[in-house]
């Protein structure tokens, strides 16, 4: 429960940054603002490397179901990006560099490890 209120309240800053970006035209948003929408961008990034270090992982988990608390979490970890992804590209076009440098990684990594399967 507490996974998808954080998820909607993440999907919920990034929508609101890019609609007040846009909105703002050539005035830039507050600094705040900003640093928000990157904190998790940044957040997100490290979410996607520690997935990545578990799709190099082969095989089960272990207990010969080939589940596990591990892997579930990395399901839900892997739907969240990828229902993320249309607010993600949303955000292509800040005007923020640093947003758009961590855009790329994370995207980068959604589409190598998520629509190539």
């Amino acid at each position: 429960m507490t996974n998808r209120i954080l998820v909607s309240r993440c999907k919920d800053i990034l929508v609101r940054y890019g609609i007040d970006e846009q909105r703002s035209g050539s005035i830039k948003l507050p600094k705040n603002r900003t640093n928000e929408a990157v904190f998790i961008l940044r957040e997100l990034k490290q979410l996607t490397k520690s997935n990545d270090l578990s799709f190099k992982k082969e095989g089960s988990q272990g207990d010969g179901t080939g589940t596990s608390e591990t892997s579930q979490i990395e399901g839900f970890n892997s739907q969240f990006m990828i229902d993320l992804t249309p607010t993600l590209i949303d955000l292509i076009c800040s005007d923020s560099q640093e947003i758009r440098q961590n855009l790329k990684q994370i995207l980068h990594f959604i589409t190598k490890n998520y629509m190539n399967q």
